[in-house]
């Protein structure tokens, strides 16, 4: 292609922009680990576009397939992915050839926030795609255990993460216990080892390397320091003008002591009379506060003083989507464009909003996130002919007792550090703030790689419980729940699930005083309690929170507005956001089948087929080894034999048995799937992977194929144990209250038998019963090892990146067979 990159980035930028040498240098050299660069030299724009560049380049080894740009913040996500959307849009309506290397900007961009109407971006591993998502939703699906969406998907975002993927890590100041938690995860990829390399990117205009090192990551690492190690950039007129734009800065007027609602009051009226004090006419002034109670009552003040919508703009993470976007719609959308606005915001402003404010006042926070918000005052140095920004810094005067919380997020010792570093100085321009130093970021919580080995058990504990992983997404603080409001006037608890756009996050700590000090009644779904439901059914919930957690609450409780997000002090009922989905086709649960109905029947020896192709096809596209290839394509032929098993194909059904009658032969989808009938929790893939080992005489050798076979839904994985709501419906069929009726696991029982299946007319399972042996513990005579035991030595073996990626390319295959067929009709 006759194309070079400065051509390639000017245009994806639609206004003539001319790459900076150290983009040009990204797309043309290998990655270092970390990029510092100050605010408003377009690191967004030069790690997406290089990336992108590479896949157009035919005769160098392309970067890898999937780019998770990972933003500390929610607020962030829809603007970093209009931006993209727009950049490849340009760039595909230029040349027809960049379509067929490039990432679709329609399909292949995706925002990762939860909920059930996210994309399927999972079902094209081969595509260049690139995933958006806020640390909570992107690191939760890097330690299996992804918030806000399906537990059986979790093994499969795990294994696409974490092969095939280069991760970026934006504004790395704000990640708390995130930023440990990539550095460890990029450690434990090159010490387990992956299928496909993946690696790691740390972008900022504040980091020190020595924050990235932790107990499995100590390798040295490769800095660029932008524009100290590119002499052009250097020299550059334009970087001049950004790096030496004045920005006076003094102490304002305003302090804080307290956090009591009458002291918050007055603060909040003081702020907002200081701000307009120094506002300047037909500009933007930005006021920058460490909480968003603290931002929602500034935001207020401001109303009360007469302060329109149009012109105030109020930014922080606890909106649901479209509020947020009506609010960050009104901010500028072009560099250096100028408007009449205030803006209220959190630490959510800091990173890859890309704004310039003529005025700021900002509450002391730690160093490095001052330095951010120091970069949206004068960002494009568009007022050095007019005496530059206007800013002022709020100091923190509560006494030793107090001052821990007022503080908050930051710790006292953050602010004391802030408070030395910013009293030296009456200039903030880029070029006189001090480099940060190694103790400016303290790990909190690490994880290990028996952590990480743990975790890759999917199996709820004893007492029905996930293992905990919010301390090493982010500071437990921090840590959120997602709340979303409907009509329950009927008291009818039988809803759909939400959609990503009725989400709302809010802190656990917070949301859990507020149900409790408002006696609010909250419903979560408990899939395993719903398994043999049509529809989702929320059950009252009266425990503690946990990160990830989805609430249902009635909409006349208030505890939100469109103008100011979650609202403590709202009682007015929420407005509800309309529904656009198929509520029961997109119910996932442990006894769930929803792929199993299909616009007509299908053959199981058909469907094994077509699975098989699918599987060799997306084996050959992303080059996997021949032995891969072999064993994946054994376990795609096997994954649905025990379809074959009568508890199966009783659901099998017809919607009209006189205009489409069920043919006699094993189906493996039917025009309707009738979960209620047949043998309850029974999965057909233990079926599937007992009858491989069976056949396979219970080789060692069969271990792979048989877990693969059995984990292709993330239902049956790495323990092989019957559901405590299967011992009771078990125990009360006996009658007697004994749990001595032999084996038994998600619906399999010990001497089932499955008949035989054939391929082309050819046997592939001659028929035959079914042993459970392998659920105990230990070495059996006959079935020799345990599945516990086979398990946990693939894990060791492969490494659980390499195992989980396995995992997602036969579900993909099987996902990709189904839609053909149900297109073929």
């Amino acid at each position: 292609m006759s194309w070079n990159f400065r051509s390639f980035f000017s245009i994806a930028l639609g206004n003539d922009i001319q790459s900076y040498s150290y983009q040009q240098a990204l797309a043309e050299r290998d990655w270092p680990d970390i990029l510092i660069a100050p605010t408003g030299l377009g690191k967004t724009a030069a790690v997406v576009l290089a990336w992108a560049w590479k896949h157009t380049l035919e005769d160098k080894q392309t970067p890898p397939r999937r780019l998770a740009y990972c933003l500390p913040m929610r607020t962030l996500v829809e603007q970093t992915e209009g931006n993209i959307r727009k950049w490849l849009e340009r760039l595909h309506n230029t040349d027809y050839r960049l379509k067929t290397c490039l990432p679709d900007p329609e399909n292949d961009v995706h925002i990762l926030m939860g909920g059930i109407d996210e994309t399927e971006w999972y079902k094209n591993p081969e595509r260049p795609t690139i995933l958006i998502g806020s640390q909570d939703m992107l690191l939760s699906r890097a330690l299996m255990r992804g918030y806000a969406m399906n537990r059986f998907r979790w093994p499969l975002d795990f294994g696409l993460l974490h092969n095939d993927t280069q991760w970026v890590f934006d504004e790395v100041q704000l990640m708390s216990s995130g930023l440990a938690t990539s550095s460890q995860l990029e450690g434990f990829r090159r010490n387990f080892g992956t299928q496909i390399p993946s690696r790691s990117l740390w972008i900022s205009a504040t980091m020190h390397p020595e924050w990235l090192k932790t107990a499995d990551f100590q390798k040295h690492l490769e800095v660029w320091n932008v524009p100290r190690d590119f002499l052009e950039d250097e020299d550059s007129p334009k970087v001049q003008r950004l790096v030496h734009a004045p920005k006076p800065i003094k102490k304002a007027d305003t302090s804080l002591c307290s956090t009591k609602k009458e002291s918050l009051r007055e603060y909040a009226k003081n702020l907002a009379s200081e701000a307009l004090s120094l506002h300047r006419e037909g500009q933007m002034t930005l006021l920058v506060v460490n909480t968003v109670a603290r931002a929602q009552a500034v935001h207020k003040e401001l109303v009360k003083k007469g302060i329109l919508s149009d012109r105030l703009v109020l930014v922080h993470s606890r909106f649901r989507p479209a509020d947020r976007k009506a609010q960050m719609d009104k901010l500028p959308t072009q560099a250096g464009e100028e408007k009449d606005l205030v803006v209220v915001a959190t630490q959510a402003i800091e990173a890859g909003v890309d704004i310039s404010a003529s005025v700021m006042i900002t509450e002391i926070a730690s160093a490095s996130s001052i330095v951010q918000r120091l970069g949206r005052v004068n960002r494009y140095g568009e007022l050095n002919n007019r005496g530059g920004g206007t800013i002022r810094w709020i100091d923190i005067v509560a006494d030793e007792k107090n001052i821990k919380g007022v503080s908050a997020p930051y710790s006292p010792q953050e602010i004391e550090i802030c408070r030395k570093r910013i009293t030296s100085l009456t200039d903030v321009k880029s070029s006189n703030l001090p480099s940060p130093e190694p103790d400016d970021y303290s790990v909190q919580s690490v994880i290990r790689g028996k952590d990480l080995k743990d975790l890759y058990d999917t199996d709820p504990d004893l007492t029905g419980f996930d293992v905990d992983i919010s301390s090493y997404v982010r500071d437990s603080e921090d840590t959120d729940v997602k709340v979303f409001w409907r009509d329950l006037s009927d008291n009818s608890t039988e809803q759909p699930m939400p959609s990503r756009h009725e989400l709302c996050s809010v802190p656990i700590g917070l949301c859990k005083n507020w149900l409790k000090s408002r006696k609010i009644a909250a419903f979560f779904v408990d899939l395993q309690a719903n398994s043999r439901q049509a529809h989702s059914t929320w059950v009252r919930f009266n425990d503690s929170p946990w990160p990830g957690l989805v609430l249902m609450l009635d909409l006349r409780e208030g505890g939100y507005t469109k103008e100011t997000g979650f609202d403590l002090e709202s009682k007015v009922p929420v407005e509800a956001v309309a529904q656009a989905f198929d509520e029961a086709a997109n119910i996932e649960t442990s006894d769930g089948d929803p792929d199993s109905r299909a616009g007509h029947f299908i053959n199981l020896a058909d469907h094994l087929v077509h699975v098989v192709d699918e599987a060799k096809s997306l084996c050959s596209v992303i080059d996997m080894p021949l032995h891969i290839k072999k064993t994946v394509s054994e376990a795609a032929l096997w994954h649905d034999v025990g379809k074959a098993h009568y508890a199966f194909q009783e659901r099998m059904s017809t919607d009209d048995p006189g205009l489409y009658p069920r043919p006699d032969c094993l189906l493996a989808k039917a025009r309707y799937y009738d979960r209620n009938r047949g043998r309850p929790y029974f999965r057909h893939e233990l079926a599937s992977a007992l009858a491989y080992l069976a056949h396979a005489q219970w080789s060692r050798e069969a271990d792979l194929t048989a877990y693969l076979i059995a984990a292709h839904h993330g239902k049956v994985r790495m323990n092989l144990k019957a559901l405590p709501q299967e011992i009771t419906l078990q125990t009360r069929e006996r009658g007697d209250g004994r749990t001595d009726i032999g084996l038994f696991a998600r619906g399999v029982r010990e001497g089932d038998e499955i008949p035989p299946v054939k391929i082309n007319g050819k046997p592939l399972w001659t028929g035959g019963h079914l042993d459970l042996s392998v659920m105990v513990l230990g070495e059996h005579p006959v079935t020799g090892a345990s599945w516990t035991e086979r398990t946990n030595n693939l894990l060791s073996k492969y490494g659980p990146f390499r195992l989980a990626w396995l995992e997602a390319i036969l579900r993909v295959a099987d996902w990709r067979a189904s839609e053909k067929e149900n297109e073929e009709r």
